[in-house]
């Protein structure tokens, strides 16, 4: 845990703070499903196509990206050597990984059974390899470099997914089975994927190269930000930029249909340009206008973001262990005691369950505005 104010000045922008404490905000809200029934939006699209639910975790890669510029010119401006930086590229991306591989132990059941058959990617394990591949990217190579990576990771992953034949279906298919990115998951994570998707895991190994690409396009976006030009030209250069990517990624999809499952080249576009428009529009009103107050609950989920996605999902698992009552279906826990006594006797049950998430945002809202005020911040 680090305190603000220690060491020397660093270089911040709180317009990406409010921007990452969006999207903390919208994946605690998608997270936190309560009841029988909730809003379309709310859910992700089965396969091709999209909902605003599956543009937030691009939205963060994205957000790493650009945070990974800022962190290393911090780390330049107190003369860090490039091994110790290597080291903490290497260290932070090894500590994400196995908090989100431990997230996945089930602390009720025996153990050493489960490493049998759990889950070794996830949200947090993508997160982990789209930091590292994008760190050392960036540390090796400026803009141009970073941008033939982009096109490398985007279009190869395009190549590789239409051409490259997979035995018993053959190259280009794009659906659930028999597409490479699946074949090539249950080959090396077979017995250890998606515990709700048999056969499949959105955050497997092929579609981690897309994913990196999304990161690499938040890095230029940054580059583009740190330029010696006005504030209005750089939101104005940032707003076109990301209208360019999502009629982009509207064209691509025609070839390559827009999918998070698969994060689609069609997809990257699309969402890379959304977050572009959104964090355009946080400066506009951050940096520019100076609207600090009304976005400072959104600061307060974005400086300490990573500890408010992992403990709100931990404190929602605990109190869903935690039996306070009983009824003829058995004992009744905590958060469905909460559920049922306040939100679902008077609203519909998508109502009751937007409210109830609604509320848990605004809860963690709360509890890292006081770590805000309390200068307590969680860094790996």
């Amino acid at each position: 845990m680090a305190e603000a104010g220690q060491g020397a000045k660093k270089e911040r922008s709180f317009s990406l703070d409010v921007f990452r404490g969006l999207t903390i905000a919208g994946m605690i809200l998608v997270n936190t499903h309560m009841g029988t029934d909730r809003y379309g939006v709310l859910e992700h699209a089965v396969w091709n196509g999209f909902t605003p639910t599956d543009l937030v975790f691009p939205s963060f890669v994205f957000i790493m990206g650009v945070s990974i510029i800022f962190s290393m010119s911090n780390r330049s401006k107190i003369g860090q050597s490039t091994a110790k930086q290597i080291f903490h590229i290497f260290y932070r991306a090894a500590i994400i990984f196995f908090l989100g591989f431990i997230w996945h132990i089930d602390p009720l059941s025996k153990i050493l059974p489960q490493f049998e058959t759990i889950r070794i990617m996830g949200v947090l394990q993508r997160l982990a390899l789209c930091y590292l591949f994008t760190s050392l990217i960036v540390m090796f190579t400026g803009r141009r470099g970073q941008l033939v990576a982009f096109v490398a990771c985007v279009g190869g992953y395009w190549l590789l997914m239409k051409y490259a034949p997979v035995p018993g279906h053959g190259a280009g298919v794009l659906a659930r089975d028999g597409n490479l990115a699946g074949y090539i998951d249950n080959i090396f994570l077979k017995g250890h994927l998606h515990a709700y998707n048999p056969g499949w895991d959105p955050e497997g190994l092929l579609h981690t190269l897309p994913a990196i690409g999304s990161c690499l396009l938040g890095a230029l976006a940054a580059h583009w930000l740190r330029g010696e030009k006005s504030m209005q030209e750089k939101m104005a250069g940032l707003f076109v930029a990301g209208n360019i990517f999502i009629l982009a990624g509207f064209v691509l999809d025609r070839y390559f249909p827009i999918n998070k499952n698969l994060w689609s080249p069609s997809y990257v576009c699309l969402a890379g340009g959304l977050a572009m428009n959104i964090y355009a529009v946080c400066i506009w009103f951050v940096d520019f206008k100076g609207w600090n107050k009304i976005t400072l609950p959104f600061v307060f989920l974005g400086m300490n973001s990573l500890f408010a996605y992992l403990i709100s999902d931990l404190m929602k698992g605990i109190m869903s262990i935690i039996p306070v009552a009983s009824d003829s279906a058995g004992k009744v826990m905590l958060i469905d005691f909460i559920f049922k006594h306040v939100y679902e006797p008077c609203l519909t049950p998508k109502t009751a369950s937007f409210l109830f998430s609604l509320s848990y945002v605004i809860l963690w809202m709360g509890i890292t505005g006081l770590m805000y005020r309390k200068k307590w911040f969680v860094k790996i």
